[in-house]
């Protein structure tokens, strides 16, 4: 079997949630507060202790203006407003400030105001002429569901398959059985044959493939419940993510959508 050239990533992403109720498309109630704030910088991959650190010093020098820093499953949001609506800011002061934010967060920064990991990532593929393909295991289709919540996304996005099991891993992507009975559906060389096997049978650019354990069971000490492996594939190089995460499962999903989107975005930096 052809074996690609590849680049191997290996993070331990821990964050932790205090609640586990409903999903949130893409954490609506803060966006529909957007419109009292001046700005907001969407961020994926830092805690909200690590954007403290990275921008504290820039939002505190001014009293006219305050920030605050929402965590929640698919990233961290810096909301900046102005103390009181009494006071006025200038352009010129708003513009660098966010010119400097923008380059202290770098490539943890992936979208400003309301915009979604999702339509972030679809922008990409249609400037870039690319399409796309997903091979789902523990996410059971949540990072396709995403994708074409994003009208338009017809253009881009190809297909997507949920192998659950192992035996639709080994049907329809070609996964060998004794890698499966090795190492586990959930390791790297997995996803990489999930990855192989979907462009052999897909026309699409890039095929990102995600197997994972969500919990609550189903976890081990070497296999921990929130272990997570992400892999991206153009056909040449491949690459290879390993997380933690941490949560209920409906968070553990969210959090491996989010990142497997990021995946797809990080391509094209």
């Amino acid at each position: 079997m052809f074996t690609p050239r590849r680049e191997f990533f290996k993070e331990a992403f821990l964050i932790r949630y205090s609640t586990c109720g409903p999903p949130p498309a893409e954490h609506s109630e803060n966006i529909s507060a957007a419109a009292a704030n001046l700005m907001v910088f969407r961020t994926c991959g830092l805690s909200k202790e690590q954007i403290n650190d990275l921008v504290q010093d820039l939002l505190t020098g001014d009293r006219r203006l305050s920030f605050s820093l929402d965590s929640h499953p698919l990233g961290v949001d810096i909301q900046i407003r102005l103390s009181s609506p009494q006071v006025a800011i200038e352009p010129e002061l708003l513009s660098r400030l966010s010119d400097e934010v923008r380059l202290r967060l770098g490539a943890y920064l992936y979208g400003e105001g309301s915009e979604s990991m999702e339509e972030v990532v679809g922008k990409l593929l249609r400037q870039n002429h690319h399409t796309l393909a997903t091979a789902e295991s523990c996410t059971g289709g949540l990072i396709a569901s995403r994708i074409t919540d994003v009208p338009g996304s017809s253009e881009y996005f190809l297909q997507g398959v949920i192998t659950y099991s192992n035996q639709a891993k080994k049907d329809l992507l070609g996964v060998r059985e004794e890698t499966l009975r090795q190492l586990g559906a959930v390791s790297g060389p997995v996803v990489q044959q999930m990855c192989i096997g979907l462009k052999r049978i897909s026309v699409a650019d890039l095929v990102l493939a995600v197997s994972g354990i969500a919990g609550p069971g189903g976890g081990s000490v070497e296999k921990p419940v929130g272990l997570v492996f992400i892999g991206l594939y153009d056909g040449q190089d491949f690459k290879l993510k390993e997380y933690r995460f941490q949560g209920c499962r409906k968070e553990i999903k969210l959090q491996a959508s989010q990142m497997a989107l990021d995946l797809v975005r990080r391509y094209y930096l």
